[in-house]
């Protein structure tokens, strides 16, 4: 359910729904992911073959997932802790690195996306609202 209110989330934003370019949102996870969640090799390595240019990793299951995550993520990558960007938007400090890999240009960044707290609530409140109606 976090992963459906995330994905909402980023195609909702203004910034995608505007884009001419077809824009996906897949679950990807580190490492261990099985169908219907890819590891970031096999998401890469399909993203690559489908024809897309960018790559923005976002983990969604934390607020603000904040350097701690995005060290853990640049491992998976194979990158080195360290190199990633502080700056600041929507008055919240953020985290992110820019690097190309296979082919293609990717953006890991924190888990803070304008609205993310509205969507969390509305997906808990329908698994609580659908399990007190059983």
């Amino acid at each position: 359910m976090a992963f459906e209110g995330a994905k909402e989330a980023v195609l909702g934003l203004n910034a995608v729904k505007e884009r001419k370019a077809r824009v996906e949102v897949w679950q990807v996870y580190a490492e261990f992911a099985e169908d219907p969640i890819l590891r970031i090799d096999t998401a890469t390595d399909r993203a690559k073959k489908e024809g897309f240019s960018y790559i923005i990793n976002i983990p969604y299951e934390v607020g603000n997932s904040g350097f701690e995550t995005l060290i853990g993520l640049r491992g998976a990558w194979g990158r080195e802790p360290g190199n990633w960007q502080e700056y600041y938007e929507d008055g919240l400090k953020k985290y992110r690195e820019e690097f190309f890999y296979n082919g293609m240009d990717v953006v890991i960044t924190d888990g803070w996306i304008d609205g993310q707290a509205q969507g969390y609530l509305e997906q808990i409140t329908r698994a609580v609202d659908s399990a007190f109606l059983r």
